[in-house]
């Protein structure tokens, strides 16, 4: 289950729908601190567990979409959501503006900001 797609709940990363996204893609986490909004790319692995995420069977059919960019581009996903790409590699580090927090980082914040997953 390490490596299974997580599946991210409406709303929870702004968007609109549910989505997929593979445990080691960086996606964009947005919150509130002292008044004002702070944008950080995390590992998604970092959100499993909070907030209804939840790894999902890969052995069912679904759909991937692979995207190729010569430069790191944040591209906006399923109405609102956000992951970070370059050359058809998902970036996990890189010299972008929106700083990127390595995982323990990254759990530390979401285990925060988000409620644990209730079975």
């Amino acid at each position: 289950m390490h490596f299974w797609p997580l599946r991210v709940p409406a709303g929870l990363l702004g968007n609109v729908e549910d989505f997929m996204v593979l445990p080691d893609n960086s996606v964009l986490f947005e919150y509130e601190s002292g008044g004002d909004v702070v944008s950080v790319a995390i590992p998604s692995r970092a959100l499993m567990g909070r907030g209804g995420v939840q790894p999902t069977d890969p052995m069912k059919r679904q759909r991937v979409i692979q995207l190729h960019f010569e430069q790191p581009q944040l591209v906006a996903i399923e109405n609102g959501a956000y992951q970070l790409f370059a050359g058809g590699e998902l970036i996990t580090e890189a010299d972008y503006t929106v700083p990127m927090l390595g995982l323990s980082e990254a759990r530390a914040l979401v285990s925060d900001l988000l409620p644990v997953r209730v079975a």
